[in-house]
């Protein structure tokens, strides 16, 4: 678990986060932040992340039905420290697949037919005391 320090720190960036971006979503907007959980260029509970962080920037294809291949180039960052290197084909297809009949059990076994589009930051604010229980960090301090 996050010391209480960390958490409140967490939640504090978490908000700088979400106040901003909530009327950039109203204006169609692209704002990007940086995570509340990035402390320093580093994840703090990188071990933990979620699949979306794992893959973040890395250039890729997703086949969507009726819709052909999508190609992402990856981000900047990426492109600048390994843009020299050819073309790695990266499918994601199959991740997205299995994580799609995942949702789809959970869904079923809460009942729950809603949507489900938040940041980081949207799930942090959202969780009843601010912080996901079980994430576990090496930071105890």
């Amino acid at each position: 678990m996050l010391a209480i320090k960390k958490q409140s720190e967490v939640k504090s960036r978490a908000k700088n986060v979400v106040d901003p971006t909530s009327g950039g979503d109203l204006r169609k907007e692209a704002i990007r932040l940086m995570c509340p959980l990035n402390f320093d260029e580093l994840c703090i509970l990188y071990p933990y992340r979620p699949m979306i962080c794992r893959l973040h920037g890395i250039p890729h294809e997703l086949k969507k039905p009726g819709q052909g291949t999508q190609f992402g180039p990856g981000c900047e960052t990426f492109g600048h420290r390994c843009g020299h290197k050819s073309y790695f084909k990266f499918d994601r297809t199959s991740f997205y697949r299995e994580l799609a009949m995942l949702e789809q059990a959970v869904r079923q076994k809460l009942g729950f037919a809603g949507k489900i589009r938040k940041t980081v930051a949207e799930m942090i604010l959202s969780h009843p005391d601010g912080m996901g229980h079980g994430a576990q960090s090496q930071d105890h301090a």
